[in-house]
């Protein structure tokens, strides 16, 4: 294993992160839709959401992390709210420099389509899309405070 659990902090990151992104863009079915249309939405919008948001909930990660020794943070409340306040930020700063940039050359198409699609097709949703980040974002959190807490030194976080 690695250095203070990196490799199932941000394999977590990413792999939560995506899943909490789409059940909470995805959001509450409707009374009619059958459990299979359901399942199989989630399960289309999930693989998409592992490819396209790579980059960004492993931003998420990478930043939730160096704020929270930057800002000492010890208590999974502190990580929920901080999550909470990051995850919408970075998916508006992420979402608009597409939008900023507009289309790019050829070469850089793929690229950008790669490391910028998802918060660009989140923010394109409109206000009523990036509340539904902030959710997500604490969820997220949580779970990486749990990895985060378990791969730390006994003197940092002793038991309780």
């Amino acid at each position: 294993m690695t250095r203070r659990g990196s490799l199932a902090y941000y394999l977590a990151a990413w792999v939560c992160g995506c899943f909490f992104m789409t059940v909470c863009l995805v959001g509450l079915p409707k009374p009619s839709d059958f459990p299979q249309r359901i399942i199989l939405s989630l399960i289309y919008f999930y693989f998409l959401a592992l490819f396209f948001g790579a980059f960004a909930s492993l931003l998420f990660g990478f930043l939730l992390r160096r704020m929270a020794g930057g800002l000492d943070l010890s208590r999974t409340w502190q990580w929920m709210l901080v999550g909470a306040i990051l995850a919408p930020f970075l998916v508006s700063a992420l979402g608009s420099i597409m939008l900023i940039h507009g289309n790019a050359t050829e070469f850089l198409l793929p690229i950008q389509l790669y490391f910028l699609y998802a918060p660009q097709l989140i923010l394109s949703g409109g206000a009523k899309m990036l509340w539904r980040v902030i959710p997500a974002g604490a969820a997220t959190a949580w779970v990486l405070f749990r990895i985060h807490r378990a791969f730390a030194a006994e003197t940092e976080y002793p038991p309780t």
